[in-house]
């Protein structure tokens, strides 16, 4: 798992690293423009990112396959 910071300073996003590349972020947002970011504490991630993370429901393999299907 990765960090992603939109490229305007926002809060950091939770992403997936796949083959080709990096998923979008888990909560859903969509952007074009980024910059990775590691070893930062899981408090500066974007609330909804962490929210979806602790879900139970949560997968990050049905996650991935769900990204490389839209790509």
């Amino acid at each position: 798992m990765r960090y992603l910071q939109h490229k305007g300073g926002q809060k950091l996003h939770l992403v997936f690293e796949i083959d080709n590349g990096l998923t979008h972020p888990i909560c859903g947002r969509k952007f074009d423009s980024y910059r990775a970011n590691f070893n930062i504490p899981m408090g500066h991630a974007c609330k909804n990112c962490l929210r979806v993370f602790k879900s139970k429901s949560f997968n990050p393999n049905e996650f991935m396959i769900k990204h490389l299907r839209e790509s």
